[in-house]
């Protein structure tokens, strides 16, 4: 998944290098159709690509903004608030587009210090999160209930490298680790400073059927654990879950819903749409903790 997707006319190519060049000097990833590789079809991949990026820098021309295809992309990410336009050459900028802050490159060099490239980098800033390398742990803890949803423990293996690769392109390593364990046996789990200095995430999947061992057991783990790590919590399943058990938690939980009833492969379409959401959910906790704690809170 690349930070920025950037849109352009063929016959622009010789812009997109630059813009592209100085995206990436200042530490963004970025995709464009010179990435593509071969064998690959090639709208399902631009597809793919512009709806994983978390921004898109769209160049403005008199080529590009006769450019159905173009436009179409301009358009989806301005539905999504991640559109940062720039342009080129005297071109009218007309509706939808014409209100929308834009960049003037007419006049750049090619330079990194320049005016332009840095009015484009500080709005790149404002969309897009830079590095996020923190000194503090981001732990997650996963749990995996009774209910059939998860059918053995490779397969949230497999879910959450996948997750781990994609908050790792933002510069943010994971610390994966069993919640099943903490929560089955209390005795791991002392007071609550060995997690304070720390991000912690609870993904938990599928939901708790009644049993003897999850009233005896696994509810009373889970609530002593919400106690001790205050996590953010999210939950993937098929089904609603009770969240009574984590009323002790300070954070709320945030539900990643799937249509199987089984957690889908993470090649999968619906797989993937998991994979993002919470690889997505992560970096913006991580990014507003930072910020909380440069900013003293």
């Amino acid at each position: 998944m690349a930070d920025v997707f950037i849109s352009y006319k063929s016959q622009d190519r010789e812009w997109a290098e630059k813009v592209d060049s100085l995206i990436r000097s200042a530490g963004y990833s970025t995709w464009w159709d010179t990435s593509l590789q071969t064998g690959e079809r090639y709208n399902d991949e631009i597809d793919r690509q512009l709806r994983q990026a978390k921004a898109t820098v769209v160049i403005w021309s008199t080529r590009s903004w006769v450019s159905t295809w173009v436009k179409e992309e301009a358009l989806f990410s301005r539905d999504r608030e991640m559109l940062l336009p720039a342009r080129i050459d005297d071109v009218e900028i007309g509706v939808p587009f014409y209100s929308l802050q834009t960049v003037d490159l007419r006049n750049w060099d090619g330079g990194r210090d320049s005016a332009p490239a840095l009015e484009l980098l500080a709005s790149l800033e404002r969309h897009v999160p830079r590095k996020l390398r923190p000194d503090y742990q981001i732990n997650v803890y996963w749990a995996r209930f009774n209910d059939r949803y998860v059918e053995d423990d490779a397969q949230i293996d497999r879910f959450l490298e996948c997750v781990t690769a994609l908050c790792a392109s933002t510069g943010l390593e994971l610390n994966i680790i069993s919640g099943n364990h903490h929560i089955i046996n209390a005795n791991v789990i002392s007071d609550s400073a060995q997690y304070e200095r720390d991000l912690n995430i609870l993904v938990y999947f599928g939901t708790i059927k009644d049993c003897g061992f999850a009233e005896d057991v696994f509810r009373p783990g889970l609530r002593y654990f919400a106690r001790r790590a205050n996590p953010y919590v999210l939950h993937v399943g098929h089904e609603e879950f009770d969240m009574n058990e984590l009323t002790l938690s300070c954070f709320p939980v945030r539900r990643v819903r799937t249509r199987e009833s089984t957690l889908p492969d993470p090649d999968s379409v619906s797989g993937d749409s998991a994979v993002e959401a919470l690889a997505s959910y992560i970096v913006f906790r991580a990014f507003k903790v930072r910020n909380a704690m440069e900013n003293g809170e």
